[in-house]
C-alpha cells in the first residue's frame, strides 16, 4: 500500500471520501507569484486535495461530538478543528516525506483556491454558480485540506465536461435576484 492510500483511508473515516492528486506545474500556471508550489514546498512533486462528498463528514463530526461534547464549548470553529485533527491523525501515514499542509478554513493565514485546486484534482467541475460540482454528490461537497508533498504520484486530472450541461437549472429558475442574467453566475 502507498503512503496516499494509507493517508486516504485513514482520512475516510473522518468523512473526507474524496481526494484528488495534482501536478503541481498545473497548480502553479492557475496560482499568484506568492502561492506558486516552489514557495509553498520547495520541490513539491504532488499536491492531494481532501474534501468530502455527500454527508459523510457531517455524519462523522457529529459522532465526534457526541463522544467529546466538550469540542463544542472549547473550539472556536468546531468543525474545522476537527478536520484538523483528523489530518493530524493520518499525517502519520506520510512517513518520512516531506510535506506541508493547507487548510480551507477561514482561520488560515495563507488562503489557496480550493475551487482550482478541486478542480485541477478532478474532484468536480466549474459550475454556472462558481462552485466545483461534483459528479455524483452535485453542489454538496466540500474542499477540506491540500498537502503539498515531496512524492510523485500520478494526477487524476480535471473533470473537462460541463455538469451543467442538459441541466434543468433550478438554480437560475429559483434566483429572484437575476443574479444569471447570461445563464453564469
Amino acid at each position: 500500500m502507498s503512503s496516499l492510500e494509507a493517508l486516504s483511508g485513514a482520512l475516510a473515516p473522518a468523512g473526507m471520501n474524496l481526494v484528488g492528486v495534482v501536478a503541481p506545474a498545473a497548480w502553479d500556471a492557475h496560482a499568484p507569484s506568492v502561492q506558486q508550489s516552489a514557495t509553498l514546498l520547495p520541490g513539491a512533486r504532488s499536491i492531494v486535495v481532501f474534501g468530502n462528498g455527500g454527508g459523510a463528514l457531517w455524519d462523522a463530526f457529529v459522532a465526534d461530538i457526541a463522544e467529546h461534547a466538550e469540542h463544542l464549548c472549547e473550539e472556536l470553529h468546531p468543525l474545522d478543528a476537527f478536520v484538523r485533527r483528523s489530518v493530524e491523525g493520518a499525517d502519520a501515514a506520510l512517513g518520512e516525506l516531506r510535506r506541508r499542509w493547507f487548510y480551507s478554513a477561514a482561520t488560515e493565514t495563507i488562503h489557496l483556491d480550493f475551487r482550482t485546486l478541486g478542480w485541477l484534482a478532478g474532484l468536480g467541475s466549474k459550475s454556472r454558480l462558481g462552485l466545483l460540482i461534483h459528479p455524483e454528490y452535485g453542489p454538496w461537497i466540500g474542499l477540506r485540506a491540500a498537502c503539498f508533498v515531496d512524492a510523485a504520484w500520478p494526477s487524476q486530472g480535471r473533470v473537462v465536461h460541463d455538469l451543467c450541461e442538459g441541466c434543468p437549472a433550478p438554480c437560475v429558475k429559483s434566483c429572484l435576484g437575476n443574479a444569471f442574467p447570461d445563464g453564469r453566475w
